[in-house]
């Protein structure tokens, strides 16, 4: 058994992980941590495996991560963080480490970028808590100060420019400031090792955490392959969703779950047009001051859109579905737990031919009509409009 060849090894453990799946269900990963003691090339194989989703939100030992990134960035990312660490956390979480003996961060594909934001607030109190323990006594003290005014020195305009930047973005240069030098040096560490991105979660509802959601976004390069997007929306910024559309227009999958009604159908239809070939939207509890742009926006993506999904959505004043009726490809329709539909809203879809349509779930006692057509479709034979 432990003769395998890696290739039926990666099989193995790809079933004994279970099926992945990232919005309802995840892989069993701790399974596999057994498996990296038994040889290398065991241990080679796992590897990849564990870290292709590093952050995990319910990971209670997910801040552990963050030493094992830090080791890997280069001086000019150590010396801004340097510039930022007031209390001596980074001297003791980095320096006094050996460099690891795997490239993990160049196995990631899937990023949760809010867990890792937790893990970093967790990694940064832990370290400050433990530095002021152990860091006391003068000739470590010494030390430390000796290092920052090395790395001070080597790289002062690289990161005074960065450090500038940060603090521009809003950011304070206490603890806040440092995890944000840490959120940049992360990403950049990302870009360098040629990570790239296939699924990102991001939830942009805590105002603290803005300026670290607007680093995320100004990395092109790392979000520019990303298929599948989940978002948790809280907070209304169009600066975010620019900037997210710009970064990423390859798009497959977008799921957006409404957390708030401040939200505008502008920055939510920015994001939708400028992707190249979006397949499926879902949207949870999408209000009635988006819900209007939003669907209107589909009918830029009525060549390649298949799956439309809306979940608890408030459809109040909105106008005719002629975007959604657009969207001819269309083989899964979902509308659930959704209210204020009217017989003009929804008219453009009794209109319409879905060629493709197959899977049709509605579910609304407020349009009668639309009731009706949903029954007629599954009743027909050909199960096509």
């Amino acid at each position: 058994m432990s003769n395998l060849i890696p290739d039926i090894l990666h099989q193995i453990f790809e079933n004994i992980i279970g099926t992945y799946s990232f919005t309802f269900g995840r892989p069993k990963y701790k399974l596999l941590y057994p498996c990296i003691l038994v040889n290398r090339t065991w241990c080679q194989t796992a590897i990849p495996i564990l870290y292709r989703e590093p952050f995990i939100r319910r990971n209670k030992n997910g801040y552990k991560l963050i030493s094992t990134f830090l080791k890997l960035i280069n001086d000019e990312k150590r010396a801004l963080l340097y510039e930022n660490d007031q209390r001596d956390v980074i001297f003791d979480g980095i320096m006094q480490c050996q460099r690891p003996l795997f490239d993990y961060s160049s196995y990631m594909y899937n990023l949760h970028y809010d867990a890792m934001l937790k893990n970093i607030d967790e990694w940064c109190q832990l370290k400050a808590s433990s530095t002021t323990k152990t860091l006391n006594s003068e000739k470590q003290r010494k030390m430390i100060s000796s290092t920052k005014n090395i790395f001070s020195h080597l790289f002062q305009k690289q990161s005074k420019s960065k450090s500038e930047s940060i603090e521009n973005m809003g950011a304070d240069k206490d603890s806040h400031g440092l995890q944000c030098a840490i959120v940049d040096a992360l990403l950049t560490l990302f870009i360098e090792h040629f990570v790239r991105l296939s699924k990102l979660r991001v939830n942009f509802y805590d105002q603290e955490n803005y300026v670290k959601n607007m680093l995320l976004v100004q990395n092109i390069k790392l979000l520019s392959m990303i298929k599948e997007i989940y978002l948790t929306v809280g907070l209304h910024n169009n600066k975010f969703f620019i900037s997210l559309a710009e970064c990423c227009q390859t798009l497959e999958l977008i799921l957006i779950e409404f957390g708030t009604t401040d939200i505008t159908g502008e920055s939510i239809s920015t994001l939708i047009q400028a992707q190249k070939k979006l397949c499926s939207i879902t949207t949870i509890g999408m209000t009635n001051p988006c819900s209007n742009q939003l669907i209107s926006s589909l009918a830029s993506q009525s060549s390649s859109l298949k799956r439309a999904e809306f979940i608890g959505a408030d459809f109040s004043k909105s106008t005719p579905w002629h975007g959604l009726a657009s969207c001819t490809k269309l083989n899964t329709l979902t509308i659930s737990h959704c209210q204020n539909i009217d017989d003009e809203m929804a008219q453009p879809l009794f209109d319409a031919k879905f060629e493709c349509l197959s899977d049709v779930t509605i579910t609304s006692d407020s349009c009668v009509k639309l009731s009706e057509w949903v029954q007629k479709f599954n009743s027909s034979p050909s199960q096509s409009y």
